[in-house]
């Protein structure tokens, strides 16, 4: 009889390979029960492990955990909107351009993902599409320390008595969660998940057609519908900057129709001007290679 302790052991790994995973090459479903739970945990851990930290700033971890509801709130709506642009941002030249060569591996893998999920192909169906499709265990931990760099210290310092630090860092972990859980929805079977809503006549049916385009079509366009999560799931800094689009006329799923035929408008300043910059870098780039 195999040892109980062994049988126990081999359970758990296997539970944390598929939670710092939860999406496994033979099973095409993302699995947002684990991931959820994993983003908890990582909550959970990042708490804890910032009272230890700011041990030796005994100020910034006063403010961090005795404050008001509507100080916490008020910065984790702000940092929210702040990584929305960010990840605006970031998706439009980074995963979709590529202006400095340390960060084209990014942009090759992500162009990757629209290459297995271009056209008829955009439901995830198959374990061979899921490459690509989500970002590694190590994301958070990654984003937390960007963040906390570039942006939440240098706030605590500038606003000491509002908890940038804790209320930031559930802002940076809500949005990864949202850009992940959101994307993966949008990938979803369409027969089996989508059909029923999209295809129905009624109100209901136009808002579902629109917001199951409305991530189907970047797949056709990379330059429109970059923020996926963005703030509370609406592409507001598309709004903004004029890249957010979705036609008049939504073709029917399966339909055969030209993506050029889709006329929206240019996008407004800066991004417009970025545009030129960062594709020129990327020609010579390319012509360097």
């Amino acid at each position: 009889m195999e040892n109980p302790f062994i049988i126990l052991w081999e359970w758990t790994l296997g539970w944390l390979k598929r939670l710092a995973l939860y999406r496994f090459p033979d099973r095409v479903d993302f699995a947002f029960g684990m991931f959820t739970t994993f983003i908890v945990l990582q909550l959970i851990l990042g708490r804890y492990g910032l009272f230890y930290l700011l041990s030796w700033w005994p100020d910034a971890q006063r403010v961090q955990f005795e404050n008001t509801p509507l100080a916490y709130l008020g910065c984790f709506l702000a940092f929210h909107m702040g990584v929305a642009f960010f990840e605006f941002g970031f998706h439009r030249y980074i995963l979709h351009k590529v202006f400095w060569r340390f960060l084209q591996g990014l942009a090759r893998k992500h162009r990757k993902h629209h290459g297995l999920t271009y056209g008829d192909a955009y439901p995830i169906t198959e374990p061979k599409q899921i490459e690509s499709s989500a970002f590694p265990a190590w994301t958070l931990a990654a984003f937390w320390g960007f963040f906390a760099v570039v942006a939440l210290i240098p706030l605590q310092l500038i606003f000491p008595s509002l908890p940038w630090l804790i209320s930031g860092g559930a802002a940076v972990a809500w949005s990864y969660w949202l850009y992940e859980v959101k994307h993966a929805v949008e990938h979803l079977d369409y027969d089996r998940w989508w059909k029923w809503c999209v295809e129905r006549s009624d109100r209901l049916g136009q808002v579902a057609k629109k917001v199951y385009w409305y991530h189907r079509i970047h797949h056709f366009i990379p330059e429109i519908n970059e923020a996926i999560g963005g703030f509370m799931g609406f592409d507001f800094p598309g709004w903004v900057f004029r890249t957010s689009f979705v036609p008049e006329h939504i073709p029917a799923v399966g339909a055969k129709f030209d993506p050029s035929s889709f006329k929206y408008p240019p996008p407004r300043w800066p991004v417009n001007v970025l545009d030129k910059v960062v594709d020129a870098r990327e020609k010579q780039l390319q012509g360097r290679a």
